[in-house]
């Protein structure tokens, strides 16, 4: 018996195209006679597809679709790119349900999925819903996450019925009004509009496979097993995976999605699943080369997330540092993205808006690491306000501050203390910072920065990426009128300082673990004493180091000035 018929769409740039060849050519593995509807978000996708001329893929070009749904148009306006892809997550079916009425079922899938078994699987537990959703099934350590939202949209189908395009109605203009890449009021990008379907919609069916859907954000929850050559989750086939956020490096290395120790939980996990998709999109985009010339790199727009692995890489250990030498090395490692790196700025805007919805009785932090350390710098500020005296202004440089959010928490915890701030950072996190805190001034000049005279001069969790750490010690602490607070520092006593790789954000940062005595010497050889000395929640198992470190804040206090150079 032929299988039958299914319809699915997608949308993606040249960018991801690989991805979603490679998507399809797993399913029609099970399902030859499978359809795809591709929205091309650039000439050079719908370029490319025209070209494979494949009987079962029709690629539409945005552009159609944009005329189709003006008021999507419009959204275009107040989106960066990827809201904007998120935003036409429920447009793109709608549309396709007009334009071809013998759609029975749409399903809508991400381009970063590949089928280990037959997604019919799913299509039955589906029957004859008229909207299936898929959750996250995050494992414990990932429950946090949900309220991200309870669902992925990786998976989405809906029934051409009246049921199934209220629901698509409904969630399209939702996305018009409001689809940004933040977690704000109860909502989030075009995901968490879903957590609200399975009261709304009485024929939804929630997917109930544990094999659906397979990613970083829940493998933690059982074990992968082979069986006669079959891949099993716990008990259950694994159906397919989702690759959220794997990504092509500069170098041709690759990130994965997962922690430091994902790895060695699920050995199968980089062996049977990653690496070889990661063949599969090496020779997918060979063969593409091969047969229509050059093609731009693809690479992943949707934010990364932290602790990412590399294939093909020397895999970082549990603590994810790694002990280096006693000098900088020379080229940096050329997996260190820096501060720089792209997600980073994702990162620090879904922090602003996280604590822009904390209570006040929690300002100072979430987590006892973070209210340890607002308490800290609400302590430097007070000491330095009350040398100065209650009437002065404090002026504050926060070096490497990144979007300036410590000002808000002093804004909260020190009410009554008036203060200016200025932010040095890297270029993609001022411009970031300016649009999210626009009473800080941010640059990102250090001879600008440290030509101003401050109160109080802050590097917190910073100065030890610095290169040169003593002639930014030295800049930091001749800035200062009055207090100077190195905080988040790794030290180490009856030890050289010694450098150390560190894998965070996604990406690999060179840092130094500093000689306390060494740190301290340099800034009271500019006229500073140490003031008060607290020991931080944060912790590092460096791999290979000859000594541990352990974290402390430091806050100076000037007690005698000195001449700068």
């Amino acid at each position: 018996m032929a299988p039958p018929i299914r319809y699915y769409c997608s949308y993606f740039d040249h960018r991801y195209l690989p991805r979603g060849l490679v998507l399809m050519e797993s399913i029609w593995a099970y399902n030859p006679a499978a359809r795809f509807f591709v929205l091309c978000f650039d000439e050079e996708c719908k370029r490319l597809l025209d070209q494979f001329a494949h009987p079962n893929i029709t690629a539409i070009p945005l552009a159609e679709l944009e005329a189709a749904d003006p008021e999507l148009l419009v959204a275009k306006a107040n989106r960066s790119l990827v809201e904007y892809y998120f935003t036409c997550t429920p447009s793109w079916p709608s549309y396709l349900f007009d334009r071809f009425p013998e759609i029975d079922l749409i399903t809508y899938l991400d381009a970063d999925l590949w089928f280990f078994a037959d997604p019919e699987i799913v299509h039955e537990e589906i029957g004859d819903a008229s909207v299936a959703i898929i959750p996250h099934r995050f494992s414990p350590e990932r429950q946090h996450l949900a309220k991200y939202g309870l669902f992925n949209v990786g998976w989405v189908s809906w029934r051409n019925d009246e049921e199934g395009r209220r629901c698509l109605a409904d969630y399209r203009a939702n996305c018009i009004a409001w689809c940004y890449d933040r977690l704000e009021e109860n909502r989030f990008a075009d995901q968490k509009y879903l957590d609200a379907w399975p009261a709304k919609y009485p024929n939804l069916r929630i997917i109930q496979h544990i094999g659906a859907n397979l990613a970083a954000w829940n493998i933690n929850s059982h074990c992968l097993s082979v069986v006669d050559d079959i891949l099993f989750f716990g008990d259950r086939r694994v159906i397919f995976f989702h690759y959220h956020a794997l990504r092509e490096m500069p170098d041709g290395r690759w990130n994965l999605s997962l922690d430091s120790l994902m790895g060695q939980r699920h050995p199968l996990l980089i062996d049977a699943i990653y690496r070889p998709y990661v063949e599969r999109l090496k020779a997918k985009g060979v063969e593409m080369e091969e047969r229509y010339g050059p093609i731009r790199k693809y690479t992943d727009i949707r934010y990364a997330k932290k602790h990412e692995a590399k294939l093909d890489a020397a895999p970082f250990p549990p603590g994810g540092w790694r002990y280096v030498g006693v000098s900088w090395p020379e080229p940096v490692n050329p997996q260190n993205g820096g501060w720089s790196f792209e997600a980073i700025a994702d990162i620090r805007r879904k922090q602003v808006a996280e604590f822009r919805q904390r209570p006040s009785a929690i300002a100072a932090g979430s987590t006892l690491l973070e209210q340890a350390n607002s308490l800290v710098a609400a302590t430097a500020l007070n000491h330095v306000q009350g040398r100065l005296g209650a009437a002065e202004a404090v002026s504050i440089l926060d070096w490497g501050g990144a979007v300036g959010l410590t000002a808000e928490v002093l804004h909260r915890l020190a009410p009554t203390v008036s203060f200016s701030y200025t932010v040095k950072e890297v270029a993609e996190i001022c411009r970031l910072g300016a649009e999210l805190m626009p009473g800080i001034a941010f640059t990102d000049k250090e001879d600008k920065a440290l030509a101003q005279r401050y109160n109080l001069a802050i590097a917190s969790a910073s100065l030890h990426y610095s290169r040169d750490w003593r002639a930014v010690a030295t800049g930091l602490a001749d800035s200062a009128n009055t207090g100077l607070l190195i905080a988040r520092q790794p030290t180490v006593r009856d030890q050289p300082s010694y450098v150390a790789y560190q894998n965070a954000y996604g990406t690999v940062f060179t840092c130094w673990i500093l000689n306390e005595r060494e740190l301290v010497e340099v800034i009271r050889s500019r006229g500073f004493e140490v003031a008060q000395r607290f020991l931080s929640g944060d912790a590092a198992q460096i791999d290979g180091a000859p000594k541990q470190p352990t974290f402390h804040s430091y806050l100076f206090e000037r007690v005698r000035d000195v001449p700068t150079n």
